[in-house]
């Protein structure tokens, strides 16, 4: 019976060896890992406005009118060199937004033209502004909610476009301006050129 634990002890032992030599064999296998990475910059888009000449824009970009507009007028103009000081190239636009545009009462010559208490003013919209630079247009600010569509140049990496704008009332301006007060802002837009 001894010898029969003995061998059976025997067999326990082998089993236990096997199991470690089998296991110990899977660990001896090859390996490799490779890794790779990527180091990435933002480019960067800074537009810059300079005022080359000219006091149309006082220093918080609203224009500035001493006294009072009249038909047939120019009220000035100034000249800035839009520069485009970072590394990605960009589409410059300009976008229009009637701050106020206020009746401000009515005198009897704007009743007399068709005025109505009720009406917002009409001196925004009979103003002219002309964009002098690469498409030269004129546009009345009624329609400068389409200033986005002007033909503008787009701007290269330190790239820069001058343009002049000047600020009139046309001949054709009626009555109907007279006591009003409007308010309006154009912003200067680069946004990046994306490729399809």
């Amino acid at each position: 019976m001894r010898n029969k634990k003995l061998v059976v002890g025997l067999g326990g032992v082998s089993a236990v060896a096997a199991a470690v030599a089998l296991s110990a064999g899977t660990f001896a296998a090859f390996t490799d890992s490779e890794q790779r990475g990527a180091i990435a910059t933002a480019g960067t888009m800074d537009l810059q406005v300079q005022d080359n000449n000219g006091d149309l824009f006082g220093e918080n970009g609203t224009v500035n009118v001493p006294g009072t507009v009249v038909p047939g007028e120019t009220l000035g103009s100034a000249t800035f060199t839009l520069k485009n000081a970072g590394d990605v190239a960009g589409n410059l636009s300009f976008d229009y937004k009637a701050v106020t545009n206020d009746e401000n009462g009515l005198t009897d010559p704007e009743k007399d033209a068709g005025d109505k208490p009720e009406s917002n003013g009409e001196l925004l919209r009979n103003l002219a502004l002309t964009v002098t630079g690469p498409d030269g247009s004129t546009h009345s600010l009624n329609s400068l909610s389409g200033i986005e569509n002007l033909d503008l140049a787009p701007l290269t990496s330190n790239g820069e476009s001058q343009y002049t704008f000047e600020l009139s009332v046309p001949r054709s301006a009626t009555s109907e301006i007279q006591t009003d007060k409007g308010e309006f802002t154009i912003t200067a837009n680069l946004d990046q050129q994306v490729r399809n």
